[in-house]
């Protein structure tokens, strides 16, 4: 079972160690700032058409765009060459574009962002607004972030969250204004192995689970994403990790296995064992991370170098 989170308030990776295999299970999501949305003029003689496929057909039509209109970028890792996902201010809803006739124009800068608030579980994204288990195409957590694309239902939202890639309806009772989701302690136990106990402490800067816990560095309070399964937890510079490329920003993870240590494997350290389980400390043997994204890679190298710091403090507890 793997889960996977994000933000820290401020808001499967495999890999053999030996003859041993670390398996992934199954993800759990909580935002960082999702705020890398591309924003694009149209210009086309006569209109270019939104559509609610990736295809040319009269009958799939949902609305016309004409030059000079704007639309945002939506990116859900299911766009073709030639169409994109995209939101339509003028027909304010969302399609697919011929992106052929898009000129991008910049970053959007502002738009209103809100956070997800739940007492407990999740909010779900629908692809309808309803409640219906049916139409449930993913999951916010508090503290996730999305970009409000329509607030014109009364119940039901249309929003984006770049972290998750989806664009879909949530019920607004569940939106609070940026930065006031109560999210500085996350805690889970629905994943067993290292992972069980999980609680992320933003107020004391603790990160522990019934197996291990380690001082959280300052600098990761800029934005860190893990994922955590039974075997593993995994631990990334978030404005990498969302950023595009191929680069991931990956820090580093702590491992359990009932199998014992074999030296020599390149970036992994040994911990010591506890509960009849070994423990190992990896790191990228190479840094994670593109220097031409100058903003991204210089905070990327500050958290790495607190890594060291997050393996001096880690205590095993069995």
């Amino acid at each position: 079972m793997r889960k996977r989170k994000s933000g820290w308030g401020r808001r499967a990776l495999m890999f053999v160690l030996a003859a041993v295999l670390w398996t992934a299970g199954g993800a759990f999501y909580a935002a960082a700032s999702a705020k890398g949305i591309g924003e694009y003029s149209v210009s086309v003689d006569g209109y270019l058409a939104l559509r609610n496929a990736k295809e040319y057909d009269a009958s799939n039509e949902i609305g016309k765009l004409y030059t000079g209109d704007r639309v945002i970028h939506l990116e859900t890792g299911d766009d073709s060459e030639e169409y994109w996902y995209v939101y339509s201010y003028t027909e304010q809803k969302a399609g697919y574009v011929n992106c052929d006739y898009l000129t991008y124009e910049g970053m959007l800068e502002n738009g209103p962002y809100c956070d997800v608030s739940v007492t407990e579980g999740y909010l779900a994204i629908r692809s309808e607004k309803s409640y219906d288990a049916s139409n449930e195409i993913g999951k916010l957590y508090t503290g996730d972030t999305v970009l409000v694309l329509n607030d014109s239902d009364p119940e039901y939202w249309l929003i984006y969250s770049l972290d998750k890639q989806k664009a879909g309806y949530v019920n607004n009772e569940y939106l609070v204004a940026e930065g006031e989701a109560s999210g500085s302690v996350y805690t889970d136990d629905q994943v067993g192995g290292i992972s069980s106990g999980l609680r992320c402490d933003m107020d004391q800067m603790v990160f522990s689970t019934d197996s291990i816990s380690f001082d959280i560095p300052d600098s990761w309070g800029q934005g860190i994403t893990y994922n955590y399964y039974e075997d593993r937890i995994e631990f990334y510079c978030t404005a990498v990790y969302t950023a595009s490329g191929p680069e991931d920003g990956f820090l580093c993870d702590v491992c359990r296995s009932a199998a014992p240590w074999e030296p020599g494997v390149p970036g992994v350290e040994y911990l010591g064992g506890a509960g009849g389980y070994y423990y190992y400390f990896r790191t990228p043997t190479d840094l994670r991370a593109n220097p031409a994204d100058t903003e991204n890679y210089e905070l990327y190298q500050e958290m790495f170098s607190d890594v060291s710091e997050v393996e001096s403090s880690i205590a095993l507890i069995g």
